[in-house]
């Protein structure tokens, strides 16, 4: 019968008896396996299971269980400010807090378009490790710079009503647009894929990174004054995905009991609750849109970090917003959420 096995990998042995063992001081990262036989062991890596009371390592010494990751946010740019950052995560870790989690903000990081400066990042992630923090980084790729709209015309997101949606600074994290460009606009996409692969690439070697939060609270419509997105992009993939869920425009009319001759006809409407068809129908497609793109963040980041944990976590349970997020949960590590 298959059981659940956690393999063991150092960022950087430190054991004294042995060059290749995983002796504690806290410098292994984990991942599960499932199977009869534990997974293949390689240069300094072990194999054990999860139901023991203490990890077995191949030096022979016992590692007690993995931790429970305890820690909290800090850090949307530009607060708070530096002098404040090691007297801060001293005493997180003088608190019993072991992680850290930082927003790694693309408005911030991207101000002048191809240009990524990590140093204030780099300065942080550093002086956790220097306190015995680990970090998650969240990919903020919802706050857009400055320059969106300039380098990709036509970007803006359209709201139900047929106006470009006019972005802003958001309360709580003071420089960036939101809601920013679509990201069904494949200017949009590039752009934020640049920003996610860089970022992936300059932390993912990080001694002390745990993992990744692909997508902070799913969101795109912050600030958006009017049901996003409505342009031609969005609606375009909308009508794609009726014809591949009803086998072609005749399947959606008698499903519907509509009478439509040409997909530009078919639209969501433009009020919250009618027409109700209409209106669910582009609801569904909008959470299926959702998933998608969560994974395509998380593909950005695995082709370049294939060990740590990917995941993305919504603003509230879903008991809350009686919304299914089953499609979501599953797609990223379901049940793993850094909220």
């Amino acid at each position: 019968m298959p059981v659940r096995w956690i393999r063991l990998q150092p960022r950087s042995c430190r054991c004294t008896r042995s060059a290749s063992c995983l002796m504690s001081s806290g410098s292994w990262r984990e991942s599960t396996y499932y199977g009869s036989i534990p997974p293949t062991k390689g240069h300094c890596l072990s194999a054990v299971r999860l139901e023991s009371v203490g990890k077995l390592m191949d030096c022979g010494h016992y590692q007690e269980e993995s931790m429970i990751h305890l820690g909290t946010q800090y850090y949307r740019p530009p607060f708070p400010n530096r002098r404040y950052w090691e007297e801060d995560i001293r005493r997180m870790a003088d608190a019993g807090l072991n992680t850290i989690q930082l927003w790694v903000v693309w408005a911030w990081v991207e101000a002048k378009p191809g240009q990524f400066v990590f140093d204030d990042y780099d300065e942080l992630v550093a002086l956790a490790d220097k306190h015995g923090l680990q970090v998650v980084l969240s990919t903020i790729a919802a706050i857009h710079p400055y320059w969106i709209h300039r380098i990709v015309p036509g970007s803006e997101m359209v709201d139900n009503f047929g106006h470009k949606v006019v972005s802003s600074n958001r309360g709580e994290c003071h420089f960036g647009l939101t809601p920013g460009g679509c990201f069904d606009h494949p200017g949009v996409w590039e752009r934020m894929r640049q920003f996610l692969e860089t970022t992936a690439r300059h932390y993912h070697t990080a001694p002390n990174l745990f993992g990744w939060d692909a997508w902070n609270e799913l969101r795109w419509n912050v600030q958006a004054d009017g049901l996003v997105c409505y342009c031609d992009y969005t609606l375009n993939r909308f009508r794609a995905w009726l014809d591949q869920k009803y086998g072609g425009l005749e399947g959606l009319n008698q499903a519907w009991e509509r009478r439509y001759t040409s997909w530009e006809d078919v639209l969501p409407g433009k009020m919250p609750n009618r027409p109700y068809t209409e209106m669910m129908a582009f609801e569904e497609f909008i959470s299926w849109r959702s998933v998608q793109h969560a994974y395509a963040r998380y593909e950005v980041l695995r082709a370049v970090d294939e060990e740590h944990p990917i995941t993305v976590h919504g603003a509230q349970p879903t008991v809350l917003h009686g919304s299914d997020s089953y499609p979501l949960a599953t797609a990223l590590h379901r049940g793993n959420d850094w909220a």
